[in-house]
């Protein structure tokens, strides 16, 4: 018999997030420090400009690369509330509200759902980007909850959850283009297999197409994929050529192999075979695509921290540099053969990353690592609630995620700790 009961338990964890929010923010001054080279850069200009234009809602003139819903939030409460602090508080208070939700909803069979939970929302691009003015929180937290309430749709005989679940994939799709792969990924297998499914299957795979329907109008009404008042930063005489194209793919699938420290499901059971097997060739791959070249400028070569990381400590072996990237395209590559999920996510999760890294191949012109939160956050979540490798080895995940916790945290406090 346990002494605290399950419920306590997810209370007592979090109570503890929100204590580790208010930490983080003291520790580094988030709410009061001034706006970093990417918030000052490209943010804010926008928020300014919605804010400026309040009470109207721009739908195509506004600077900014994406569809509009959480720029008209963060306008909204920057013109009630005034400053930057706020629309940093906002992110946070979004984080606060996707923890509540996911452990108010949260199993009461083991213990790893709470730490697989903590995991999500301690993972770095989010804890981070729930101090920033950045729009990752707010959209991150409107996918989760809107994945979690399809996934009940589709187990529920009934359609109570398909209106909200359709309700929050819009508002992440509408906040983030990115988004898109995931609704994308669940028409196209029920359509697939719309024969097969039961009623409650089909309501939930025609609710997810919502969001699409949306961001199809959107883009119709911009005559592009992106709003014509925005100026692409990027230098016309950058030629998009096969080898930029071909890093760009080898970058993502460097941000999807780091799931290999982000979830354990890819320690446990993705480093037989499968990662052995396709090491070789991945390692080929990273060579071939120069994405880690010596000599390069900032359109050429990673960024994030793994990319960072890899680069500063190896780049004088091009060789060796090539093999430890190379491990991380194995891990993705192993993970898209073999996911080792119930049913149907299996082919889903497939879906889903091939439609992602065409979308980001293709329509980005340079990549981030963290572009690639949109992909991972949501495959763990998926893992955490699918997966049965993990409910195997309880003891063992435990830890593991403990460790990925800590990680995420001293991540954070690092990246917002460091000069402007």
């Amino acid at each position: 018999m346990t002494l605290i009961c399950p419920r306590t338990r997810r209370l007592w964890a979090f109570i503890a997030f929100c204590a580790l929010l208010v930490v983080i923010a003291v520790v580094t001054h988030a709410y009061v420090r001034p706006l970093n080279s990417d918030e000052a850069e490209y943010y804010a200009p926008a928020i300014q400009f919605v804010s400026h234009s309040w009470p109207q809602l721009p739908l195509k003139a506004y600077p900014f690369p994406g569809p509009p819903l959480a720029l008209w939030v963060q306008a909204a409460v920057a013109v009630v509330f005034k400053g930057w602090g706020t629309v940093r508080l906002l992110s946070s208070l979004g984080a606060v509200g996707l923890a509540a939700y996911l452990f108010w909803r949260a199993e009461d069979k083991a213990r790893w759902p709470v730490l697989g939970t903590l995991a999500i929302l301690t993972f770095p691009f989010f804890l981070w980007n729930s101090f920033t003015i950045k729009q990752h929180a707010f959209t991150v937290s409107c996918l989760l909850i809107g994945l979690e309430r399809w996934c009940r749709a589709e187990d529920a005989p009934a359609n109570r959850f398909s209106g909200a679940s359709s309700a929050f994939l819009t508002a992440g799709v509408l906040s983030n283009q990115f988004c898109a792969p995931l609704c994308a990924a669940l028409s196209l297998d029920g359509l697939w297999r719309w024969r097969t499914l039961s009623p409650a299957e089909r309501r939930a795979i025609a609710f997810c197409s919502i969001p699409l329907v949306f961001l199809g109008l959107l883009m119709l009404y911009w005559g592009g994929k992106q709003p014509p008042a925005y100026v692409d930063p990027l230098p016309a005489s950058i030629v998009m050529d096969w080898q930029h194209r071909s890093a760009q793919f080898v970058l993502g699938a460097v941000s999807i192999g780091r799931m290999g420290w982000a979830c354990p499901h890819l320690n446990i059971a993705c480093m037989g075979r499968p990662s052995c097997w396709a090491l070789i060739p991945s390692a080929a791959l990273v060579w071939l695509s120069q994405i880690y070249s010596p000599v390069g400028s900032f359109w050429t070569i990673g960024q994030g921290p793994i990319s960072n990381v890899l680069f500063t400590a190896l780049h004088r072996v091009p060789a060796l540099l090539a093999l430890v990237a190379g491990v991380l395209v194995a891990l993705a590559i192993a993970f898209w053969i073999s996911p080792n999920l119930k049913g149907s996510w299996a082919a889903r999760s497939r879906i889903w990353m091939a439609l992602y890294l065409a979308v980001t191949t293709i329509a980005v012109p340079y990549l981030f690592e963290s572009y690639y939160l949109l992909l991972i956050l949501p495959l763990i979540f998926v893992l955490l609630r699918y997966s049965e490798t993990l409910t195997a080895h309880p003891r063992r995940t435990s830890i593991y995620l403990g460790a990925v916790i800590l990680l995420g945290v001293a991540y954070s406090i690092f990246k917002l700790r460091q000069p402007i």
